[in-house]
């Protein structure tokens, strides 16, 4: 008489084995998921210094580029330009307002960093023009103004931080 056997099942070792298996393997598959979702993070803050410093770069060069004269200065302790320019009239023919060129009348702005941001001063008005923007150093001579602007931004434990420096040459200068 032959007996049956009923082998075709686990033994509670292999099962143990392919259960300390898995969990390596999902161990090590966490452990990628979280380094990658730190780079992103890293990458993330990274690219919105970066946004903000060149937001800032273009609005001052942009804001700054139709003044005649420029000059430094400090403004509450900070590094402050004021740039002085033309007046402003409405061109008859086309409705539009320009630059009185005449010498007539001129106006200023005051540039410089203030709570954070760069701010931009016009008569007593404060405008913010740059977020983030935790340094600026500008330098004038002539038609020319040089401006360096940082801004940083914490990231959980660490700090990402860019420091760009640019040029601008005013258009109504007359030497």
């Amino acid at each position: 008489m032959r007996i049956k056997s009923h082998n075709n099942g686990f033994t509670l070792i292999e099962m143990s084995i392919t259960m300390m298996i898995l969990c390596v393997a999902t161990l090590a598959l966490a452990g990628m998921l979280i380094a990658g979702v730190r780079c992103w993070r890293s990458g993330l803050t990274q690219d919105s210094v970066n946004n903000d410093v060149t937001i800032a770069m273009q609005k001052i060069s942009t804001d700054i580029r139709d003044g005649v004269t420029a000059t430094v200065g400090t403004l509450n302790g900070v590094s402050a330009l004021t740039v002085t320019f033309p007046a402003t009239m409405t061109d008859h023919g086309t409705g539009e307002t320009i630059y009185d060129l005449s010498g007539s009348g001129t106006t200023t702005r005051s540039y410089y960093v203030q709570n954070g941001d760069l701010v931009r001063s016009i008569g007593g008005v404060v405008s913010v023009i740059g977020k983030g923007v935790t340094y600026a150093n500008f330098g004038a001579s002539g038609g020319s103004v040089t401006m360096t602007l940082e801004t940083s931004r914490q990231a959980g434990a660490s700090s990402r931080s860019l420091r760009i420096t640019g040029q601008v040459r005013l258009r109504n200068f007359h030497s």
